[in-house]
């Protein structure tokens, strides 16, 4: 089947290179320093808003402190999407965390243990 929408997925690929080389090497908040991973980007259609799926690693307090430094720095992220994406309108961003790995993770180890 086609994709009805080419151009939204060639967004939320831009986004996800461009967020995750800020957070590499331009965002100084050490709270994101080496812990934060984007695992998916959704967009809308009409491009006017995009979730970052994130994954934290650490523990709870660790991934708290993550998201809030993320979402400290939206500002300044969605301002740098707006000069590398030569886009009118730069999507609004939410940063999600994103639980699937550690999900997978815990099952993983549980079912180690019943072998």
């Amino acid at each position: 089947m086609v994709n009805p929408y080419p151009r939204s997925n060639r967004v939320k690929e831009l986004i996800h290179f461009e967020v995750s080389e800020m957070l590499q090497r331009e965002v100084k908040d050490p709270r994101l320093q080496g812990m934060v991973t984007i695992v998916e980007v959704e967009v809308t259609k009409d491009l006017r808003k995009a979730k970052i799926f994130v994954s934290v690693y650490g523990a709870t307090d660790t991934r708290q402190k993550a998201m809030e430094g993320l979402n400290r720095a939206k500002g300044f992220i969605r301002h740098e999407l707006w000069k590398r994406l030569d886009m009118k309108r730069v999507p609004e961003i939410e940063f999600v965390l994103d639980e699937r790995v550690d999900h997978a993770l815990k099952i993983e180890r549980l079912l180690r243990e019943r072998s």
